[in-house]
């Protein structure tokens, strides 16, 4: 299948410090290149000419195209550009990335056009007008593919779309780079508990801190490390130096949960919403999981094991599986 790649105009493709979007673009376009995928990818060209730094975007045909006008228009013009390309090459997708107006500015070129995207608002779109405006423009699209089920949900209440008709496209995670060496798992180790959320929900903290003051009642070694996302904190690193770790919300943590199941870390989420919602109660229910955890390692290195498993739907070749599988219901 011939599938070419449109980002935004904010960060070149395949550059450092570039966003999710635009990491989440290389990793799949490399995938589908190993799947058999005639991949294009079409990105803002960089500020200096020459090649590319040391990384997998070395291995993707890259079309570096100069934008001159600021955002928002900048994406219009990155995706207006494309057109001649698009005419020459003629896809059978064009997945779009986080550029919501691509559809409209690519209208007439052949190729299902397809968007992923992980935000919602876009400038201006508070206002009634702008957003209408915006809203016929995601409806160009032939499909609209949210990298997650939280992020569906909330785009079809903010846009008013039925959630029928969104396709969840996950970011993929790499199951290869890391993952425990299992020495802390033995009997009578000193077992680490992670926690990553934000420090400044008191609720939240009020009801961790107890549930492990429970845990650490019954297990006195056990230790916690914290990751406060409101200070930026790096999350690289946490899952592979914790055996348990604690997530504020299953729905906004869904990639992070996988990204601990690959390192074959056992992950406790709160329940339904966020962790500090049920007081007292949560910070039991909290502290019966983690102790339970605790009290039997075996099943705690069990479910370890198991967890890398899981995470095997989120490798990206996994991910370029499922894209493909969209692509064709689309294209049907």
């Amino acid at each position: 299948m011939r599938v070419a790649h449109v980002g935004s105009a904010a960060v070149p493709v395949g550059y450092p410090f570039g966003s999710a979007a635009e990491r989440r673009i290389v990793d799949l376009a490399v995938a589908q290149q190993d799947r058999g995928d005639t991949v294009l990818v079409f990105s803002a060209a960089p500020p200096a000419p020459g090649p590319r730094p040391p990384g997998p975007a070395r291995h993707l045909n890259i079309v570096d195209l100069e934008c001159r006008t600021q955002p928002p228009l900048n994406d219009m013009e990155l995706a207006l550009r494309t057109r001649a390309a698009m005419l020459r090459v003629e896809p059978d997708v064009i997945h779009v990335h986080n550029n919501f107006t691509a559809a409209l500015c690519l209208a007439g070129i052949n190729g299902a056009k397809v968007l992923s995207f992980d935000h919602l608002r876009v400038p201006g779109s508070d206002h009634p007008v702008v957003k209408a405006l915006y809203r016929r423009a995601l409806r160009a699209f032939d499909l609209l593919m949210p990298v997650s089920q939280f992020c569906a949900q909330a785009a079809a209440e903010y846009w008013s779309l039925p959630l029928s008709e969104l396709r969840v496209l996950p970011v993929g995670v790499d199951t290869g780079s890391s993952g425990h060496d299992g020495t802390r798992r033995h009997r009578g180790s000193r077992l680490r508990i992670g926690y990553l959320g934000w420090l400044h929900d008191q609720a939240g903290i009020d009801i961790l801190t107890e549930a492990i003051q429970l845990v650490k009642a019954v297990h006195p070694s056990v230790t916690l490390l914290c990751v406060d996302l409101a200070e930026g904190q790096i999350t690289g690193g946490l899952f592979e130096a914790v055996d348990i770790c604690v997530m504020a919300s299953p729905a906004v943590f869904e990639m992070a949960a996988a990204e601990a199941l690959s390192a074959g870390t056992a992950v406790v989420c709160g329940t339904p919403g966020h962790l500090g919602e049920g007081g007292a109660r949560a910070a039991m229910a909290l502290a019966d999981e983690l102790i339970a955890l605790c009290d039997e390692q075996a099943v705690l290195a069990q479910a370890a094991g198991a967890a890398t498993g899981e995470a095997d739907r989120f490798r990206w070749h996994s991910i370029a599986d499922r894209a493909d599988a969209l692509y064709r219901e689309t294209l049907s």
